[in-house]
């Protein structure tokens, strides 16, 4: 599997010169398996540079799963902009966690309604199926990919996601209880070979934010050897956060856990 680290950032966009080495968009990650399937994980305002990437280079397999953790601003922002969906030679399988109150469709429609947006969903519905899942796993292509909820408010869904003998997780928007694993994310991480994690907050910063569904990079840390996970990617940087504060954050991560690197703006890996 190959990843590409399209939008790293939590909750808003920061264009600050002084953020652009960690990434300014939010949330969206780009995974290709060995086949050539394409799934796009969550839809922050990176997945509009993954577009234009698409348009300028097509794949040969226009079928594309986009696996959404849930639908908060910050991964969903980027979805109208993002210029595939506007080329009828794709297809798109738009997947999310199932809310029994609220389609996810209608949500995504509510965002491109007439209030907020030039174009309605309604528009584009011949290259969109929307399938609203539970916890059982399923396949896109030759991947299997496996949901657990996570601690966040009105929900989130974390996703392992495997190929052959490698496992990716991808675990945003989690809040974890000082001491405790919860048996979601002890499912999703056992033995992965890589945990994209929530490492929105440090230790001394999240006692201020406890409710707010965020984790720390030393959670992080904790959840990898607990679980004998290879590596950790931490992820969904605070936008408080600047280079230089992560910077820190990184080394002090690294010094705990060798094997931990941060995402990045365009950060590229073959699993």
């Amino acid at each position: 599997m190959k990843l590409k680290f399209w939008g790293t950032r939590g909750s808003i966009p920061t264009p600050q010169p002084d953020r652009m080495k960690y990434g300014g968009d939010t949330p969206c990650v780009e995974l290709r398996s060995s086949r050539g399937d394409v799934i796009i994980l969550d839809a922050g305002t990176g997945i509009r540079r993954l577009g234009q990437e698409l348009m300028k280079n097509k794949p040969d397999n226009r079928e594309i799963t986009i696996l959404l953790s849930h639908t908060h601003w910050d991964h969903i922002q980027g979805f109208p902009f993002f210029i595939p969906i506007y080329d009828r030679s794709f297809r798109f399988k738009i997947i999310g966690p199932l809310r029994m109150n609220s389609k996810m469709e209608m949500r995504l429609q509510v965002q491109m309604s007439d209030l907020f947006f030039p174009v309605n969903l309604s528009a584009l519905e011949e290259t969109m199926q929307f399938i609203e899942i539970v916890e059982d796993p399923f396949l896109a292509g030759s991947v299997k990919i496996a949901p657990r909820n996570l601690c966040h408010p009105l929900g989130c869904f974390g996703y392992r996601i495997t190929e052959g003998n490698t496992s990716v997780v991808y675990a945003t928007d989690t809040e974890h209880t000082p001491g405790v694993i919860s048996e979601d994310l002890a499912y999703l991480g056992r033995d992965a070979d890589l945990l994209i994690y929530d490492a929105h907050f440090t230790d001394s910063e999240f006692p201020k934010f406890v409710g707010w569904g965020h984790s720390t990079w030393q959670e992080g840390v904790r959840l990898c050897k607990a679980l004998n996970i290879k590596k950790l990617i931490l992820f969904h940087h605070d936008p408080n956060h600047d280079d230089a504060f992560l910077d820190q954050v990184v080394e002090e991560a690294q010094e705990q856990f060798p094997n931990t690197i941060p995402a990045c703006r365009d950060l590229e890996l073959e699993i």
